[in-house]
């Protein structure tokens, strides 16, 4: 399945994401452990009751996710 069909229809902020948009590439699979992420994958930054997904999303990045779906931005480095 290709990125735009994924999100077809939702009203989200792609703004930090125009390249990968554009390139709309093939993901084969989701996931919300970072651990897991691959080339491939959408990694769901879930927040917890303990710890907020998106404080994993450079370690998802570096294992080839595509992208990151996050709640907020906040917690996030700058770079990313």
């Amino acid at each position: 399945m290709k990125f735009k069909d994924i999100f077809a229809g939702l009203q989200l902020d792609f703004s930090a994401a125009e390249k990968i948009v554009q390139n709309n590439p093939s993901v084969q699979d989701l996931c919300y452990d970072s651990r897991k992420a691959k080339p491939g994958v959408i990694f769901f930054a879930v927040p917890g009751f303990v710890e907020d997904g998106a404080k994993y999303v450079p370690m998802a990045l570096a294992g080839g996710a595509i992208c990151a779906v996050v709640q907020s931005l906040k917690g996030i480095p700058e770079k990313f």
